[in-house]
């Protein structure tokens, strides 16, 4: 099969290191040729030179919506190696693409911010202005209306979330896969060991600066637990100035640390020295910190929301993540209770197999897209 790998849209986050742990295990079947075209953002992290003969690079040195003038550029050089290459598939890691090829075309899809519309973050904190309203449901309206225009298979992370992309563009159930995302390679071969006592009891936030994440909880969290004489830490991963902007108050306070962004490979070292993660998200299709902390047998301490409890089940501590209070009860609860977070450890281990590897998650893509090509010849 030749396929292209569409990643000329991602920018940041999760999706540009979702997309290297793709198209890196891509490397273990060799029966393909892959012609990977990659944003400036993600050809700024992967290392071509440790890929073999039948992998081909083209980058882009800009985003295709970054200007009219732009995505139209972006769609005449799509079209013209289209023509030239002539794949059997086109794969576009995270969709909407921007643009339709003639070649059957498998789309990702994990904005939960434009799927999860009715959600108490959406409603009440996001769109909390007329004109955010507006300008939200128009820009969601041409997304999902691209995103079913563009696509002949769809995959997303979650069963829950594979439900409400069916409802909000109309799509198939069945052309929708469920493809679990995962943690990488490195907590694979990383040795597990038990945290060292006679530290601070240490929860884990790997986090960025965006509205969803809900970093303004520390806000009210942290002087609660104080009060209480809770004495355990929440560690951050924010940039420095980011830190200090949102958290001026805290920048000396031995409550609430931040050791910076880390690269993925040093995430298993990260959780190696950490009790717990604690993940108080107003909104996800999916989380890597889930299946990295249930491998590195931490116990996890989660928002209840629906994709929360899709993807972690009873392997988690729940608190409602608009309610201080409720954080802190959680919080005091699985400090205290050494039995509890044994049974979310025992529990996360059982959980695990349901999101398989990164190498098996690469080969469902694959083998996704086989399938349509047998089935249609």
């Amino acid at each position: 099969m030749k396929l292209f790998v569409n990643t000329t849209n991602l920018k940041q986050g999760g999706s540009l290191q979702l997309s290297a742990s793709v198209i890196g295990e891509f490397v273990n079947f060799t029966e393909h040729e892959y012609h990977i075209f990659l944003s400036p953002q993600l050809a700024a992290i992967l290392d071509k030179t440790a890929f073999p003969a039948n992998f081909y690079f083209y980058h882009f040195s800009f985003n295709p919506i970054s200007s009219i003038g732009k995505l139209l550029s972006f769609r005449r050089t799509m079209n013209r190696y289209e023509r030239q290459l002539k794949p059997d598939f086109v794969f576009t890691i995270f969709g909407p693409a921007l643009w339709k090829p003639h070649a059957p075309h498998l789309l990702g899809f994990a904005n939960g911010l434009y799927l999860y519309d009715k959600s108490r973050f959406i409603q009440e904190v996001w769109l909390n202005t007329p004109l955010k309203r507006l300008h939200f449901y128009i820009r969601r309206s041409i997304l999902l209306k691209q995103l079913k225009k563009e696509a002949t298979l769809l995959w997303t992370e979650t069963g829950f979330a594979q439900g409400e992309i069916s409802k909000a563009i109309g799509f198939p159930r069945e052309n929708i896969a469920v493809i679990s995302n995962t943690y990488g390679p490195a907590y694979e071969s990383y040795p597990k060991k038990e945290r060292l006592k006679g530290q601070p009891f240490t929860f884990l936030y790997l986090t960025a600066d965006y509205p969803h994440k809900n970093l303004e909880l520390f806000n009210s969290l942290v002087p609660l637990l104080r009060e209480r004489g809770i004495k355990c830490r929440f560690r951050l991963t924010l940039p420095p100035e980011v830190f200090k902007t949102r958290f001026p108050n805290y920048l000396n306070d031995p409550l609430l640390e931040n050791i910076g962004p880390i690269a993925p490979d040093n995430g298993p070292a990260i959780y190696d020295d950490a009790d717990a993660l604690f993940f108080p998200s107003l909104i996800e299709t999916f989380s890597a910190n889930y299946p990295e902390a249930m491998i590195m047998r931490r116990p996890i301490v989660t928002s209840d929301l629906p994709f929360a409890r899709d993807i972690c089940m009873d392997a988690a501590l729940y608190f409602d993540p608009f309610d201080p209070v409720d954080a802190a009860n959680a919080v005091e609860k699985l400090i205290n209770n050494a039995g509890l977070r044994e049974e979310l450890v025992k529990k996360g281990l059982q959980r695990l197999a349901h999101f398989g590897t990164a190498k098996q998650r690469a080969e469902n893509l694959l083998n996704m897209m086989k399938d349509y090509l047998l089935r249609h010849r």
